[in-house]
């Protein structure tokens, strides 16, 4: 993460369970791979963004869940998930090229970010706004913040 952003207590801590730690790099030619197998471009944001969070599952509480077990819900930072990710043309909709990066929500929604390091969700034809860089889209998706509804 950037050096100037401050993680919430609840991000830095899901972060930290999830085997996150300052500086983390690791390998990611299967993600790019997998990238590859979609038919999608990895940009520079999508390979920094996966060097340093790319193979996480972070786990998170979703306070207004029906049952415990709805009760947690998983961040995979992994671009295999999400498989169909590209039923709409998702980039025309943002305005923007987009590739797969994790799915969200009980693999329900698939994540994809921007060159600009934008990450969004898409499930079929709904698409949300997450945040414009990596920390706040991570932050808005672990504290169950609202999101911002792109009309398709």
């Amino acid at each position: 993460m950037k050096p100037d952003f401050k993680a919430s207590e609840t991000l830095a801590e899901a972060l930290r369970l999830a085997g996150w730690y300052p500086g983390r790099q690791i390998d990611i030619t299967s993600l790019t791979q997998s990238i590859g197998r979609l038919g999608a471009i990895a940009s520079e944001a999508v390979v920094s963004f996966l060097r340093e969070f790319g193979d996480l599952t972070i786990i998170y509480t979703r306070p207004a869940a029906a049952t415990i077990s709805e009760s947690f819900d998983k961040i995979r930072l992994d671009p295999a998930f999400g498989p169909d990710w590209n039923n709409l043309d998702y980039g025309a909709i943002v305005g923007k090229p987009v590739c797969p990066i994790g799915d969200i929500y009980r693999g329900h929604m698939t994540l994809l970010m921007s060159p600009d390091g934008s990450i969004y969700g898409v499930y079929d034809d709904t698409v949300v706004a997450f945040g414009s860089n990596p920390e706040m889209a991570l932050n808005t998706m672990v504290t169950n913040q609202e999101t911002v509804w792109i009309e398709t």
